[in-house]
This record gives structure tokens, sequence and C-alpha cells, in this order.
């Protein structure tokens, strides 16, 4: 049982092919999940939060009775879900657009 044994070179290369495997998944889910974190808080910071000062402006100059009946019927969730899709759609757009490549 050689080939068994934990000086193999055959093992030292499955070992060394393992590593370098290993190493890549790991950095691309690193960069995939900065990159994510990057992507949530520039959109929190340039469009939510334009946006969510905008629509409570809007929402303060509604009458009590139409807000009221505005929640009863679950408009105001359905447009906050809308704009929250509108916005992340919109920060994907422009972080992670590729039309622009700097010369090499």
């Amino acid at each position: 049982m050689a080939w068994l044994s934990f000086d193999s070179p055959m093992l030292g290369g499955l070992a060394a092919m393992l590593n370098k495997l290993i190493k890549l998944r790991a950095g691309l889910w690193v960069a995939k999940i900065l990159s994510t974190l990057g992507l949530g808080f520039a959109a929190q910071e340039f469009i939510y939060e334009p946006i969510i000062q905008q629509a409570i402006t809007a929402w303060n100059s509604v009458p009590g009775y139409i807000a009221n009946w505005v929640h009863a019927l679950g408009i105001d969730v359905f447009v906050s879900l809308c704009l929250s899709a509108y916005g992340i759609q919109g920060a994907s757009r422009i972080f992670l657009s590729r039309k622009y490549e700097s010369p090499t």
C-alpha cells in the first residue's frame, strides 16, 4: 500500500490541487460577499434615502382618512416593495455596468 503513504507524490499533487481550488473558491466567495455589501451600501446611501425622504414628504401631505384606507388595503406595502425592487435594479445598473472599461 505504497500509494496510501502520506509522502506519496500522487497524494501531494492532489493536496496541492485541492489547496489551489479552495483558495480560488474562497477568493470568489469573499469577492462576491464584499461586492454585495458594497452594492447594498451604495443603494442605501444614494438611492433609498432620497426615495424614502420623498415618500415621507408625500405621505405627510395625504389626508388622514385616505391614509387609513391606503394602509387598510395594503397599497402602501405594495408601493414599498415596488420602490425597493426599482431601487436595487437601478443600483445594479449603475454600479455593475461594464459600459466603460479603462484602457489597459
